[in-house]
């Protein structure tokens, strides 16, 4: 696959934002079909893709009209939830950390007030 069928890949995976079964299966054949156009074509520019395979802004539009909406709704819930679980796992590693770093930290003074370093011996 040369660089402009890379671009118009790149740019119809950002169109296509869930990855499910049948989007992974989708995009798999349009890998496939432009792997076909570049070695049966020489000089393969964008426009020829685009004119082959459609924009990639009318192409994710098409699949997602003809996707079943409960389908989609269901699959961007369930992205949403997890994104929800990372973000509140990192936000529990982030304060944990910290109070753990504060304990060591008020520690860390303790034991320094503790060693002697200078030591005074009074001679009467």
């Amino acid at each position: 696959m040369n660089r402009i069928a890379k671009k118009y890949y790149r740019d119809l995976k950002l169109m296509i934002p869930i990855r499910g079964k049948q989007e992974k299966r989708l995009l798999q054949d349009v890998k496939l079909r432009l792997e076909e156009l570049s070695e049966t074509s020489s000089e393969l520019t964008y426009e020829i893709i685009c004119s082959e395979l459609g924009e990639p802004k009318q192409f994710a539009a098409e699949y997602f009209s003809n996707v079943d909406s409960e389908c989609i709704v269901k699959k961007l819930r369930f992205s949403y939830y997890v994104r929800c679980l990372i973000i509140c796992i990192i936000a529990t590693i982030v304060i944990t950390a910290s109070i753990r770093s504060y304990y060591l930290y008020r520690l860390y003074l303790e034991v320094q007030d503790s060693i002697v370093t200078e030591k005074r011996i009074s001679i009467e």
